[in-house]
């Protein structure tokens, strides 16, 4: 037995060694394998083996789970590049004389009223805002209260070329008609913000590398405003041209294909020589050091976006200073004179034709706001309701009664009684009688609707902006339906069910006394503590 014991453990024991020899020798063998190769080929492997540990470090970054942040938190954060700011000087100008806030923004009426929103939020702070954009735009900004500067573009152009519903060149069409104003565009808002001197800039995201680099100028911080998610990479969707997908890193890679391709489309445009051009003969700034770093810092602004974290909370994955605060409701200017106040009251012949519907025969809405190019599927939302449908409908465009009852519904008299023709209404008052709102989902009649608690029909005109994205958000919150703007037998099939699904109409209205945050309020009361708390 002894003996048995002592032979077993001596085997063990050689065994054991000569595991430790071969694992020995397998090293030796090894790195002598290495050692022996040619020296290009030692170089083909060192970098083989670096790119697959980069690899496999980008699917980790990738494929790991986000940090929860505190969405609900507000950051007022310093900018992170210290070279555009100086804490003090703000602070000792605060001390002085009234803070100024320019706010720029450039596009249609949805892309001005939220800020002209927000301008007269900052007045009841005490703060001195201007809104500077096209010329077009003076006589609503002073109707509303606010100072008005201009960019020193008349008006906002909406070349044809834009409603193209291809997204194959969506990027270059629009970054063209950008290269093509970009000059006087940055000029302009340069010379507003030279005289008004402010001390933040808000910019709304189309101007934000106007806006940064006017901000990092002056030294002073810069925000910028979106109507929409931005283009802050999230594992929850993807940007809003770009379909769903259920892998939360594939939606994360299509920001980066979107990066690319606006990346593509602005040399190719000549956006980028025009910026550069701008940074260094207009503002005197040394070009980065870096080509990313402005990107990178731009990136790093407190971004607002401007909408109900009800409709889309905040992704988990985004930064700190991303935020989402609420939408940016214009509010009422009470005059002091009768036929002012008088103006916020629906048209008498639209207030009587409303009427005359009754509770069981309300009017669908029919606008497509400032969509110039939108006209084909206007007058196929137009006949789908009032010819194919028999229904009542609120027709807001900017066009003639004769075209209207000639050219869209063929000269059938029934249909006169049936149909008004509006120029514009306010949203608040219109929308809470009519029966569904028939819109192409810009943010702000999005909202409208959604506030005043009916169900809709989107249809997204312009493929390369947050109309989609809206669209979307409404399908999926269950509260109307996504068209399309050449099937007119689909948005026949969507206007009967949003009228006759009970439970979407519910949803619509629970939705309306849902708690959404007054945007323009919470960023002015940030403004208020970055300067005076």
């Amino acid at each position: 037995m002894i003996q048995s014991s002592s032979s077993s453990s001596c085997d063990s024991t050689e065994s054991k060694a000569h595991e430790s020899c071969s694992s020995e020798l397998s090293k030796v063998s090894t790195g002598a394998i290495f050692v022996n190769l040619p020296f290009s080929l030692q170089i083909s492997v060192a970098f083989i083996t670096f790119v697959l540990i980069l690899f496999a470090f980008i699917v980790y970054k990738l494929l790991r789970t986000p940090k929860e942040t505190d969405s609900n938190k507000l950051y007022l954060g310093v900018l992170p590049v210290e070279r555009w700011r100086e804490s003090k000087q703000a602070r000792s100008k605060a001390q002085s004389k009234p803070i100024r806030v320019a706010l720029l923004t450039y596009g249609t009426r949805g892309d001005v009223q939220p800020l002209v929103a927000l301008a007269q939020n900052l007045k009841k702070f005490e703060f001195e805002a201007i809104v500077c954009t096209a010329d077009s735009f003076q006589s609503f900004i002073e109707s509303q209260g606010c100072r008005f500067s201009s960019c020193g573009i008349a008006t906002v152009e909406q070349p044809s070329f834009l409603f193209d519903s291809s997204k194959a060149s969506s990027f270059s069409k629009v970054l063209q008609v950008v290269a093509d104003i970009y000059p006087k565009l940055a000029t302009g808002m340069w010379a507003a913000c030279r005289e008004f001197q402010p001390d933040l800039i808000i910019s709304q995201a189309v101007v934000r590398g106007i806006g940064a680099q006017i901000a990092e100028k002056l030294c002073i911080p810069h925000w910028v405003v979106h109507f929409a998610p931005s283009n802050s990479p999230t594992y929850e969707f993807p940007p809003a041209e770009y379909a769903l997908s259920r892998y939360g890193w594939v939606n994360k890679l299509k920001y980066a294909h979107r990066n690319i391709e606006i990346a593509k489309a602005a040399l190719a445009t000549g956006l980028s020589k025009s910026d550069e051009l701008f940074r260094r003969d207009v503002l005197g700034l040394p070009a980065p050091l870096d080509p990313l770093v402005l990107v990178r810092d731009m990136e790093r602004d407190v971004s607002i976006h401007a909408y109900s974290p009800v409709l889309q909370p905040k992704p988990r994955d985004w930064p700190q200073w991303h935020l989402v605060v609420g939408a940016f409701t214009l509010e009422d200017v009470v005059k002091e004179k009768p036929k002012e106040e008088a103006a916020r009251k629906l048209d008498s012949d639209l207030d009587r034709f409303l009427n005359e519907g009754g509770p069981n025969d309300r009017s669908v809405y029919i606008g497509f706001g400032s969509m110039e190019g939108a006209e084909a599927q206007f007058e196929m939302a137009v006949r789908c309701v009032v010819r194919d449908l028999r229904l009542r409908a609120v027709v807001c465009a900017d066009i003639s009664k004769e075209r209207l009852r000639e050219h869209i519904l063929g000269g059938d008299p029934k249909d006169d009684s049936r149909v008004i023709l509006i120029r514009s209404a306010p949203h608040d008052l219109l929308f809470p009688r009519c029966a569904l709102v028939i819109h192409h989902g810009g943010a702000g009649t999005t909202n409208a609707a959604i506030q005043a608690g009916v169900p809709q029909v989107v249809i997204p005109i312009l493929p390369w902006s947050d109309q989609p994205f809206w669209a979307n958000v409404v399908q999926r919150l269950g509260i109307g339906l996504r068209g399309l703007g050449d099937d007119p037998k689909l948005l026949v099939n969507n206007v009967r069910r949003c009228l006759e699904d009970e439970i979407m109409q519910e949803r619509a209205l629970a939705l309306k006394f849902a708690k959404h945050p007054d945007g323009a309020e919470r960023v002015a009361a940030m403004v208020n503590s970055l300067f005076r708390s």
